[in-house]
């Protein structure tokens, strides 16, 4: 199953606005701080899994270097993925 590219960007673009929005909150005191901060973490992780499943899924060239990148570099490497995913699977097929 392939996912799709706007499941992908959003995941990616709500887990960096829930982990900015918590980084906030802890710097201002909020109440929920803690909440938002942690559900941005569990969102961000849940876009990882999304994203190395995705990239297994389309068989696509370099999948380990796709793969260690983003688990390594993810705030460069993902929002890249999703640019370039379409000519990956150009390139593969």
């Amino acid at each position: 199953m392939q996912l799709k590219i706007k499941v992908l960007g959003y995941l990616l673009f709500s887990s960096f606005g829930f982990v900015v929005l918590g980084a906030i909150a802890k710097l201002y005191n909020w109440e929920n701080a803690n909440f938002v901060l942690e559900f941005g973490l569990l969102v961000s992780v849940m876009t990882w899994i999304a994203f190395v499943y995705d990239i297994n899924q389309l068989k696509i060239n370099k999948r380990l270097f796709w793969i260690i990148s983003i688990l390594m570099f993810p705030t460069f490497a993902m929002p890249y993925y999703l640019l370039k995913r379409e000519e990956l699977l150009k390139a593969n097929h």
